[in-house]
């Protein structure tokens, strides 16, 4: 995600450069984040696609030879 300085005067044409290259920007004044812009045309992603998304991570990082209830119990104070 690009930064821009809202203290540059060219700030208003890095803004519609990174907007028209499909990034969004954090917008600064002062080096304090004040702002975030984004393309009009992404959308927030589907819940459908969040759980695919978790299953698919799930599917590469399997916990081959552990149970849940032995985790659990490891991370208990005594």
């Amino acid at each position: 995600m690009r930064r821009i300085s809202l203290d540059d005067p060219n700030a208003a044409a890095a803004i519609a450069a990174a907007l028209a290259a499909g990034e969004s920007a954090i917008l600064t004044r002062a080096g304090a984040d004040v702002g975030r812009v984004s393309p009009s045309g992404r959308t927030c992603p589907s819940a459908a696609d969040a759980i695919r998304k978790m299953r698919a991570f799930r599917a590469r990082h399997a916990f081959v030879g552990l149970d849940v209830r032995d985790l659990i119990d490891e991370g208990r104070r005594r």
